[in-house]
């Protein structure tokens, strides 16, 4: 998290301030709207919204430790818009679905075997993710990718925290049953030889 004096100053209008705020949380915001919206234009689109808003109403903000939960909401905020604008999903391509390095390539799986493995898999999750409705997936992607805990999600979103759980659940089925279908394919494979 970014240290409250650097917000303080945005708020006071230092533009340097801003800029370390927009550099720090760029990439942040563009894989939550990414994930979100599953389109890489609509999540570029929203980060210049995020950041215009920001820069227009940080001034307004009268608790700076509440900062990322407000950014992230809205964020999220933008992205329900954009999907009342659109009133439909985008396709995308397997390529574009794989698109923060960071959660593709790790040291750890930095063997090219590894690395076909690991983006394998990262394209079954977010074939999955992106199955969910909207607010399933936003809650996922908060959780998973952002590390939120469900008391910040709540806040973000403007729901219970129950409500979270329950979302957070059924994702968590959804992606346990399709991986456990997997599974099953893959016994039924080996029978029929």
């Amino acid at each position: 998290m970014i240290e409250e004096s650097i917000i303080e100053k945005a708020k006071e209008g230092d533009k340097q301030a801003f800029r370390t705020i927009f550099h720090y949380y760029e990439q942040k915001v563009f894989s939550t709207a990414y994930f979100i919206m599953k389109d890489r234009q609509h999540a570029e689109d929203v980060v210049q919204e995020v950041f215009l808003k920001v820069y227009l109403k940080i001034h307004k903000l009268q608790n700076n430790k509440v900062f990322e939960i407000w950014l992230y909401r809205i964020t999220v905020n933008l992205c329900s818009s954009f999907f009342r604008k659109l009133n439909k999903f985008s396709t995308s391509s397997i390529d574009e679905k794989i698109m923060v390095e960071d959660f593709l390539i790790s040291e750890k799986f930095s063997l090219p075997d590894n690395i076909l493995i690991r983006k394998e898999f990262q394209e079954k999750v977010m074939e999955v993710v992106y199955s969910l409705p909207v607010k399933h997936r936003t809650v996922i992607t908060l959780y998973y990718y952002n590390n939120m805990s469900i008391k910040e999600i709540s806040n973000i979103m403007g729901c219970s925290e129950g409500t979270v759980k329950s979302r957070l659940f059924y994702g968590k089925k959804e992606l346990k049953k399709a991986f456990d279908m997997e599974e099953e394919d893959k016994e039924d494979a080996i029978y029929e030889f």
